[in-house]
């Protein structure tokens, strides 16, 4: 065990082949054997490294393993990207056990990400469940200026780091003019996803009229998109500032 202790309960080795149920050799004709956890909850083994030593036919081979507990820390890395509206911003979450190992790979991290204004910030496109290699990875795409709070959680063990995101420049700031509506669009009017970057509120009556070749817009309203478009019974929404659209032609 990681107190190089041989060890007695816990764990079995299993050394097994077709014909005599005693061995079993891979591709290299080598010695392969199968380690089985037999610890109960109640008495897990001991987090840390061990050794396992085979010794067959005069010659020994040792493998080390990790027994890796559940989370015990959260490290959230620097975000990347550009802390502006439309940009694309990264975290990654590293979670170690009391003993400072790596958890086991599968282990669930819940993501959260709060703003600290009543509009968004952050939209969550994608996230890690779960872990790999001890870590998970979550990317989010700023919609609005402000400031938000995001959080990665397992276990019980929550990690936070506080962001803010810039207020992209408007279109037509350097020459003096009003942007119109359709600049007022983080993508300027493109299918896809969009934010609405204006601090006044519209209509999504509006904004098709001044977007071309767009046939349609989704809002984002919390658990689900509303969709307006030219077609007769279409129902009209607000659009208020920092809201994130989903355009289609």
């Amino acid at each position: 065990d990681p107190d190089g202790k041989v060890v007695t309960s816990g764990v079995s080795v299993v050394w097994t082949d077709d014909a005599h149920d005693r061995f079993t050799r891979n591709t290299a004709n080598a010695v392969e054997a199968t380690i089985r956890v037999t610890a109960a909850a109640a008495a897990p083994l001991k987090l840390g490294v061990y050794t396992l030593e085979l010794r067959t036919a005069g010659r020994t081979a040792t493998q080390e393993f990790t027994v890796a507990g559940e989370a015990d820390s959260i490290t959230l890395s620097e975000p990347t990207g550009k802390l502006r509206v439309d940009s694309i911003i990264s975290f990654t979450a590293t979670l170690r056990d009391a003993e400072g190992n790596p958890v086991p790979d599968g282990t669930p991290v819940a993501w959260a990400e709060r703003s600290t204004s009543q509009s968004a910030v952050l939209v969550r496109l994608a996230a890690n469940p779960v872990t790999t290699d001890g870590a998970a990875s979550a990317t989010f795409l700023a919609v609005g200026a402000g400031t938000t709070v995001v959080s990665a959680e397992s276990g019980g063990v929550r990690e936070v780091a506080l962001l803010s995101s810039a207020p992209a420049p408007p279109a037509g700031a350097a020459d003096g003019r009003e942007p119109q509506l359709r600049e007022s669009l983080s993508n300027q009017g493109a299918p896809g996803l969009a934010a609405w970057l204006s601090k006044a509120e519209t209509s999504a009556s509006a904004l098709l009229n001044a977007l071309n070749g767009i046939a349609s817009i989704r809002l984002w309203a919390s658990d689900r998109w509303l969709r307006y478009s030219a077609d007769a019974g279409s129902i009209n929404f607000a659009i208020p500032p920092g809201a994130i659209l989903w355009l289609s032609r």
